[in-house]
């Protein structure tokens, strides 16, 4: 997976998210970009690269060593796998506060569908999208 398919997937994910999109369309709108730039993203156009990245920085802080991406490594081999049910059932969820409290400090998504289950909220803010949001894929673990 290249740098480039990793950004337009991550943008696609926050433009996807009722938590996260409301950052990213202002920025959208006042430079005068559509949202398919993100949406329907085409990693071989290099303008729609370099925009996308560009993005991600005053978003999120990557390329910049801030936000998010503080402390990340400059040099990052991206790939994309396939886990089996037994593999996911050990992925943990980064260290972030968000991440720590919907998942009881576990960061196992395991115990983050329980409490999205028990409508908890994180921040404030109500977890049930993310039920309805997990539901509507087939399960995901939480409905």
């Amino acid at each position: 997976m290249t740098e480039h398919e990793m950004v337009a997937t991550f943008l696609k994910a926050e433009i996807n998210s009722s938590r996260f999109r409301r950052k990213l369309l202002p920025p959208l709108r006042l430079d005068g970009i559509s949202r398919s730039v993100v949406e329907r993203p085409d990693t071989s156009d290099e303008v729609e690269n370099t925009y996308r990245r560009r993005l991600l920085g005053a978003l999120r802080g990557f390329g910049r060593d801030q936000n998010l991406f503080a402390s990340f490594p400059r040099c990052v081999t991206w790939h994309r796998c396939a886990l089996s049910k037994e593999q996911l059932g050990q992925v943990k969820y980064m260290r972030a506060a968000y991440w720590h409290d919907l998942s009881s400090g576990s960061r196992l998504p395991s115990e983050a569908a329980k409490n999205i289950r028990a409508g908890k909220k994180v921040f404030g803010q109500t977890t049930l999208a993310l039920r309805a949001c997990t539901c509507s894929r087939g399960g995901g673990g939480v409905s």
